[in-house]
């Protein structure tokens, strides 16, 4: 029986070790995520600055000079590309997902270390048979608050969009 209660001990903790890489590859892989739709958020903004700004500039000189058509043309085409860009901006989101997926690697690395925490301690519990139910605990919370992270919070997300439409 003692043996049983050992095995089982190493069992959950060693499903404890992989519950902890698995947060923390979902945790890397949200943080990349975000830092991509960052860079997309900021070339998107750069690209509609400079259109927005060149496009009056380009309809200012060629009302200065005499062969205007040409420039009247090319202003049109920026000031449509620079329409383009921030309505490309506002439909893709870049910010509101990098901000999401950003705030979902905190509160994974968060949940991460708080497992790893949770786990030591509990393995200092007196009794095999203590630890072993310590530790099923942390684990079923664990997986709950993983869960809670990467799928309700993005529902909330989704939810809270679908009434700002509205």
């Amino acid at each position: 029986m003692n043996e049983t209660i050992s095995e089982s001990l190493t069992s959950i903790s060693q499903k404890i070790e992989a519950a902890i890489e698995r947060i923390t590859r979902k945790a890397e892989v949200k943080e990349l995520r975000g830092n991509q739709q960052r860079k997309l958020d900021i070339a998107l903004r750069v690209a509609a600055a400079i259109l927005a700004v060149a496009s009056p500039a380009l309809v200012t000189y060629s009302t200065t000079t005499s062969s205007s058509g040409g420039f009247q043309f090319a202003a049109i085409i920026l000031s449509s590309m620079a329409g383009a860009t921030i309505t490309l901006q506002a439909v893709l989101g870049f910010q509101q997902n990098y901000i999401r997926d950003s705030l979902d690697a905190l509160d994974l690395y968060e949940l991460k270390s708080e497992l790893e925490s949770k786990k030591e301690t509990a393995l200092k519990i007196g009794q095999e048979h203590e630890r072993y139910a310590a530790l099923a605990v942390i684990l079923s919370d664990a997986t709950r608050q993983e869960r809670e992270i990467m799928i309700l919070k993005k529902r909330d997300y989704l939810k809270s969009i679908q009434v700002e439409q509205r």
